[in-house]
């Protein structure tokens, strides 16, 4: 009875240690799977993300190119404004004027413009950018989805 115990103890042992093999290999075939499935979803994501991001380029540098055509009719409008005054005293007054409110358009304009410029050449450069921008909040919004799920809450950047 002794020798037939033991060998039953150790076929019940030799089981249990495949049964923990077997499970180990499973959770290990099914997080390779749920690995390959979000690479395959994130490779999609970034995919769309940066059509998304040139076809925006695109629609921005047009833009760009108005805003350097109007910032040169301005230039072109008080040369004239300019010539018109010294042609007649009766209308300097309203040349002045046109004059002034032409100074302030076109400073509100290179205002404008000079905030506007920078960010639509670094996107026509490389909108990767906003792929790079739109990733980091993704990981960040998924990180403090992630602590909440858990009952943690993470600590706001500073």
């Amino acid at each position: 009875m002794q020798a037939t115990f033991s060998q039953r103890l150790r076929r019940a042992l030799g089981q249990l240690f495949l049964a923990l093999l077997n499970a180990t290999l499973i959770l290990l075939i099914v997080a390779l799977a749920l690995l390959w499935r979000v690479s395959a979803t994130v490779e999609s994501a970034t995919a769309s993300v940066t059509a998304l991001a040139a076809e925006q380029a695109g629609r921005i540098a047009p833009v760009r190119d108005e805003m350097r055509g109007i910032r040169d009719e301005i230039s072109a409008l008080r040369m004239d404004l300019a010539a018109l005054r010294g042609e007649g005293v009766a209308g300097q007054e309203a040349v002045d004027r046109a004059l002034v409110q032409l100074d302030e358009a076109q400073a509100r304009w290179a205002a404008v413009s000079d905030r506007v410029a920078p960010l639509a050449e670094a996107l026509s450069e490389d909108p990767g950018i906003v792929v790079d921008r739109a990733v980091a909040s993704g990981v960040a919004e998924a990180g403090q989805w992630l602590a909440a799920l858990r009952g943690c809450s993470a600590m706001p950047p500073s």
